[in-house]
């Protein structure tokens, strides 16, 4: 989980992530990572529209969202 977070911060690239909180409550969001500590990340979410903290050890799960390029000549 940690290279995607990496790439993602890198790359200044969306994250979808599974994320679990205290409440043990599993949600779906997309972020953009802003900044990446040893426990936390201070992110973008889009779904709260606003920034948040998240613990890295509460994701679940995460995959890097790249920009969609238009092929030329498609």
């Amino acid at each position: 989980m940690l290279y995607q977070l990496k790439q993602a911060y890198n790359d200044n690239s969306k994250l979808e992530i599974m994320y679990i909180n205290q409440k043990d409550q599993v949600s779906q969001r997309i972020i953009r990572v802003l900044e990446l500590h040893e426990h936390t990340i201070k992110a973008y979410c889009y779904k709260q529209r606003a920034l948040r903290f998240f613990k890295i050890e509460n994701i679940l799960s995460g995959r890097v969202i790249k920009p969609y390029v238009k092929q030329q000549g498609a």
